[in-house]
C-alpha cells in the first residue's frame, strides 16, 4: 500500500505510476487518476503549443507516420470495424451523401482500379462469385425471377442493346476491357490510361 502525495488516498502499489530508473522498475508517488488529471491540466493549459509541435513533428516523419497508423488498424481491426459500423448506421445520410459525392469526382480513378484489380485477381474474383453462388443459388433463382417479372421492359430494351453492340463490334469498333466488356471507349478512357500503367505494378 502506498500514498498519493496529491489525493492523499491509500492504494495499492499497482495503481500507482510505473517507471525506471537506472534501468530498475519504480513506482511513483503520484496515482495513476491524479497522474492522469496533472496531463490533462498541462495539455489545455499549452494546447496550441502541443498540437504545433506534434503537427512538425508528424511532418518531418511522415514514414514513421504511416507505419504506427497501420499497426494501430492491424492491431485493433475488429474494434475500428464495429466502431465504423455504428457511425454508418448514425450517420447512414450523410455517408451515403460523402460516398456519392467522392464516386462523381472520382470517377476516373475508381474505374481504372476496378479494371486493374479485375485483371490482377481475375482468378480470385471468379472462385470467390462462383462460391456464393453456390452457397446462395436457391434464393439467386428466386431474385431473378422476381426482377424478370417486375423489368421485363427493361431487360427487353438490355437485350437490343447488346445485340446492337455485338454487331459493332463486329464491324471493328474498340471495346474496352473489364467490367464493362461491351462498353465501347469514350473520352474519358484516355484520361485514365496513364493512370491504369501506374497501378499495373501494385
Amino acid at each position: 500500500m502506498r500514498t498519493c502525495k496529491d489525493c492523499e488516498e491509500e492504494k495499492e502499489l499497482e495503481e500507482f505510476v510505473p517507471y525506471k530508473s537506472r534501468g530498475k522498475p519504480m513506482r511513483s508517488y503520484r496515482c495513476k487518476l491524479c497522474d492522469k488529471e496533472k496531463r490533462r491540466r498541462k495539455y489545455l493549459a499549452n494546447r496550441e503549443e502541443i498540437l504545433k509541435r506534434n503537427k512538425e513533428w508528424r511532418e518531418e516523419n511522415p514514414e514513421q507516420v504511416k507505419q504506427a497508423r497501420k499497426d494501430y488498424r492491424t492491431k485493433n481491426r475488429p474494434q475500428l470495424i464495429e466502431k465504423s459500423k455504428i457511425y454508418y448506421e448514425e450517420n447512414k445520410e450523410a455517408c451515403q451523401a460523402t460516398q456519392k459525392a467522392y464516386r462523381k469526382s472520382h470517377k476516373a480513378e475508381i474505374r481504372a482500379t476496378a479494371r486493374v484489380r479485375e485483371f490482377r485477381d481475375a482468378e480470385a474474383i471468379r472462385e470467390k462469385n462462383r462460391a456464393y453462388r453456390e452457397k446462395h443459388k436457391e434464393r439467386l433463382k428466386e431474385q431473378s425471377r422476381a426482377y424478370s417479372q417486375t423489368h421485363k421492359d427493361q431487360i427487353r430494351e438490355q437485350h437490343a442493346e447488346y445485340r446492337a453492340r455485338k454487331r459493332s463490334e463486329k464491324e471493328g469498333d474498340a471495346f474496352s476491357p473489364g467490367l464493362s466488356r461491351w462498353r465501347p471507349f469514350d473520352e474519358d478512357d484516355l484520361e485514365f490510361e496513364k493512370y491504369i500503367e501506374e497501378l499495373k505494378g501494385f
